[in-house]
């Protein structure tokens, strides 16, 4: 039996946020430590957490409003 779209848009938010919020926290700490100076740490941790409300943010539209968020979704994430 294989998972419907209100199951995935459950658990997607559920596993990817953990991990996200990880990053971004391993990236803030290297931005206060002035660690990776070769690396823009501030603007990896801007863009992963925009990637984070936007990996959360489509599963929520799903359920919503069904499959025709799919196009704002597609808007959202060209702006961002």
């Amino acid at each position: 039996m294989a998972p419907n779209i209100i199951i995935m848009g459950i658990l997607l938010p559920i596993i990817l946020i953990p991990s996200i919020v990880g990053i971004v926290y391993i990236f803030y700490l290297a931005n206060r430590l002035n660690r990776l100076k070769m690396v823009r740490t501030k603007i990896l941790t801007i863009g992963f957490i925009l990637y984070m409300i936007s990996s959360t943010f489509k599963p929520i539209m799903l359920n919503i409003l069904g499959k025709t968020s799919i196009f704002f979704y597609t808007i959202l994430n060209t702006a961002i």
